[in-house]
């Protein structure tokens, strides 16, 4: 009697450090989200919390109908490369990678399904699958040099470590999908961001040559001496779009604003503007542009092109005024023409890009645009951007 309480007072010591070791085990598998660590980690737990003599944990391979070597801990480890393969059919890990099913073999002399391994003498071998989705994606494998090692409490441990890192496993799959699915909406809302500025820059500009070229044929024969200048006028303009789209591609800021601060370049945008649509345009900058960060600084531009745009376009004003300015802790832009006004509930409707991108940019530096319009009575819009004023001078690019 004595004896046997011995063993299993023994046997529950035993499983009660298992059960220690094993909360340890899940609670390091959550915090690890490299696939290749994480087959490290377990091998390592598995050796130094149960004291197992060799430790090997399998990927299966199916493709190349093997399984591969992930992990090593113990007597093998450093006589077994990471990396090796061993044919699916051969060895009792890979009737457990075959058939899911766990192998408990407590003396392999007499397991037709053993296969020796040079450089390690295994006497005892225990190997469990680890499932994900029905499918084995690993075995865990433990080996010793003594007979009679294993017993269930054993299995019962491997198998629900394998159950935990199953769940890891899965953790990983789902981070890389989260991953892969943010780097595809950041490469789609790239994409748009670059249709949009070159819808903004780039077709604004095309467009412009194309009145252009409109204007030239129309005057050609009554000034025909006119058309050699303005052709090669109009080839200067086509030859700076090119150069922009170039600049687009590598990710710089438009031309205009290459090496110049927003009002430098504002001018040549006012001059453009009042020489194409005969209006009148009054500029007052309350706020040093050049004290913004870059990307408001390139929007706020954009926002100014895409809205001299809309005005030769539509509006056949007579008078324009912009004003950037503080005001109550916001940055404020508003563009006011004396126009031929719209119906606001119906412009998004037919006018391409036009509002929605100046809408967009407007939120996407945090900020709103309001617009008051109505037929017959001109437009303001009203850009508000909630953003702080750096103190300090950006360079010139």
């Amino acid at each position: 009697m004595a004896i046997e309480n011995a063993r299993l007072y023994e046997a529950e010591t035993r499983r009660s450090a298992q059960l220690d070791v094993l909360n340890l085990m899940g609670r390091e598998l959550t915090r690890i989200f490299d696939l290749g660590r994480l087959l490290e980690k377990v091998a390592e737990l598995l050796r130094e919390g149960f004291q197992y003599e060799n430790v090997q944990i399998f990927w299966v391979d199916r493709e190349n109908n093997a399984i591969e070597v992930r992990a090593v801990a113990g007597l093998m480890a450093g006589k077994v490369p990471v990396g090796t393969h061993r044919p699916l059919d051969h060895g009792i890990a890979a009737w457990v990678a075959r058939t899911g099913q766990t192998a408990l073999c407590n003396d392999v002399r007499e397991d037709p399904r053993h296969n020796p391994v040079d450089g390690f003498e295994t006497a005892a071998e225990l190997a469990v699958p680890v499932m994900v989705k029905e499918e084995t994606v690993a075995v865990i494998n433990v080996d010793s040099t003594g007979t009679n090692i294993f017993d269930g409490s054993d299995v019962k441990t491997l198998e629900t470590l394998a159950g935990q890192l199953a769940v890891a496993m899965e953790n990983i799959n789902l981070l890389l999908q989260q991953q892969d699915q943010s780097q595809r909406l950041a490469v789609a809302d790239e994409r748009d961001g670059i249709g949009r500025d070159l819808h903004d820059g780039v077709i604004q500009s095309m467009y412009a040559v194309g009145l252009t070229l409109e204007d030239i044929s129309s005057q050609a024969g009554e000034e025909p001496e006119t058309v050699q200048p303005r052709l090669e006028g109009v080839v200067d303009d086509l030859n700076q779009v090119i150069g922009d789209i170039r600049r687009y591609i590598m990710d710089l800021r438009p031309t205009e604003l290459q090496g110049r601060r927003l009002e430098e370049a504002l001018v040549s945008l006012v001059g453009y503007l009042e020489d194409r649509a005969g209006v009148a345009v009054t500029v007052n900058l309350n706020l040093d542009p050049f004290l913004l960060p870059e990307r408001y600084f390139v929007n706020i531009w954009h926002i100014l092109q895409e809205s001299f745009s809309n005005i030769e376009k539509y509006a056949h004003a007579e008078k324009v005024s912009v004003s950037l300015a503080v005001s109550d802790g916001d940055i404020r832009l508003t563009i006011a023409d004396d126009g031929a006004g719209f119906d606001p509930e119906t412009a998004e409707l037919g006018r391409g890009y036009g509002l929605p991108n100046i809408k967009d940019r407007a939120e996407r530096l945090g900020g709103v645009l309001h617009i008051t319009s109505s037929p017959g009575g001109g437009t303001t819009l009203d850009i508000k951007v909630p953003v702080p004023v750096p103190t300090a001078w950006p360079p010139l690019v």
